[in-house]
């Protein structure tokens, strides 16, 4: 909108004359706006703590908001400065609110169990390698590489949250946008830092640190268990690979062999094979074409096999059941169940003793989309009374990487993890009731 004042007149007008009051008020008349009272501001403020702080804290992006406020309601837009007063007022606000509703879902012994992680160490804490000075300084660790120790030491930390008793549903209903605000500012603020927090925003402060670095811990120890299988598998077929290219050799012409072959068989049927076949072929070439199909049929896939269970025996048999026993999987596929059961089974295998080498014969023993084809013969072996058995070392290195697969594209989920959740949560809330439409 123009208003047909030059650059000279604006410059010259008295901005400190009593005038200017009329003209403001002239103004705002026109443009029907009115001026914001002390109620206003407080109605702004309210605003913001219902509809936009508790989906972000960027200091801009609210003052944005309320100036598209202003606007709405035809209110003259405050000073800068007043804007960000207002805006930081209701961020604080809503902190205020929000600690004082999760203190309340607290109890006091989780209140002390909470600043006992801002202390040193007591001697009756989970015991992890490498320990800092506090609780809080140990949880705060990142999981070191893939080791029995490792494991122990993330366990202890899922330990060591869980004697905290914080609720499940503590934070339900909060923006995990703003708990992830609250978890970067525990995870950087140094242990003063914290204790000069007010009590309510501390043991928020903490809880929702807690809450999310279990999500985080259980999404390390799913990547431990995804790299055991990976590294069973890869290390197997390298080491197999290596062994059969000492005796591989590409034979050219089969075709022409197996034809030679087979009219000399049909024309000499009773005479033996060293004399009718070795002219024609060679007795190396018959060797190296046994060789070559040692190397790329069944037989590879066998010994691969056997290389992942002598690596498992020696470097990964303690880790394993560690991680298993962690881990709770889940599946919303029906279809998916018998892996969840196999699971379940080798979790009540783990104190077998090792000369149990099959599982009982009157126990169910999910097979059908569990253990691959190729493996089937592996796993079930004919026992000394010629019915069979299924080996359950063969049998957990078959449950193992078919977890891995399916838990890569979420056909299973870790309860209370982040990355592997439920994919479940990911769908929007009417989902369920728009799914025929769309």
């Amino acid at each position: 909108m123009s208003t047909s004042v030059s650059a000279a007149g604006i410059i010259a007008y008295d901005w400190e004359n009593r005038t200017i009051k009329h003209h403001r008020t002239a103004i705002r008349d026109f443009l029907t706006l009115r001026e914001a009272t002390v109620a206003d501001q407080e109605t702004l403020t309210a605003w913001l703590v219902e509809n936009h702080v508790p989906t972000t804290r960027q200091i801009p992006a609210l003052i944005k908001q309320v100036k598209t406020r202003c606007r709405e309601l035809h209110l003259e837009l405050p000073t800068p400065d007043r804007v960000e007063r207002l805006v930081r007022t209701a961020i604080a606000t809503f902190d205020a609110q929000l600690t004082a509703q999760i203190v309340a879902r607290l109890s006091p012994t989780t209140c002390e169990h909470l600043d006992a992680l801002l202390h040193e160490r007591p001697p009756d804490a989970p015991v992890i390698s490498g320990h800092g000075q506090t609780l809080l300084a140990n949880l705060k660790r990142d999981a070191g590489a893939l080791s029995l120790q490792t494991v122990k030491d993330e366990k202890a930390k899922l330990d060591a949250i869980a004697a905290l008793e914080i609720p499940a549903s503590l934070f339900a209903g909060i923006s995990l946008r703003l708990l992830r605000h609250y978890r970067e500012q525990v995870a950087t603020e140094d242990i003063q830092a914290l204790q000069r927090h007010p009590d309510a925003r501390r043991w928020t402060l903490l809880a929702a640190f807690c809450f999310l670095r279990r999500q985080e811990i259980l999404d390390t120890l799913a990547d431990l268990l995804l790299d055991v299988v990976q590294h069973l598998g890869v290390k197997a077929e390298r080491k197999v690979e290596r062994e059969l290219m000492r005796d591989f050799k590409r034979i050219s012409g089969k075709n022409t062999m197996l034809y030679q072959i087979a009219e000399a068989a049909v024309e000499h049927p009773d005479d033996p094979v060293r004399e009718v076949l070795y002219p024609v072929v060679g007795e190396q070439t018959l060797r190296e074409l046994v060789r070559e199909y040692r190397a790329s049929g069944p037989t590879y896939h066998q010994r691969v096999y056997t290389v992942m269970r002598g690596s498992y025996q020696h470097h990964y048999r303690q880790v394993v059941p560690l991680l298993l026993e962690v881990l709770q999987f889940h599946s919303n596929n029906a279809s998916y169940q018998p892996i969840i059961t196999a699971l379940d089974l080798l979790k009540r295998y783990h104190e077998a003793a090792p000369q149990q080498v099959s599982f009982a014969p009157d126990e169910r023993v999910p097979l059908n989309g569990v253990v691959p084809a190729r493996w089937r013969e592996i796993v079930v072996q004919a026992g000394e009374d010629g019915l069979e058995r299924v080996n359950r070392i063969n049998y957990k290195l078959s449950v193992l990487h078919t977890v891995r697969e399916k838990l890569r594209c979420k056909e299973l989920w870790l309860a209370d993890a982040d990355r592997f959740r439920n994919p479940d949560a990911d769908l929007p809330a009417d989902f369920a009731e728009h799914r025929e439409a769309n």
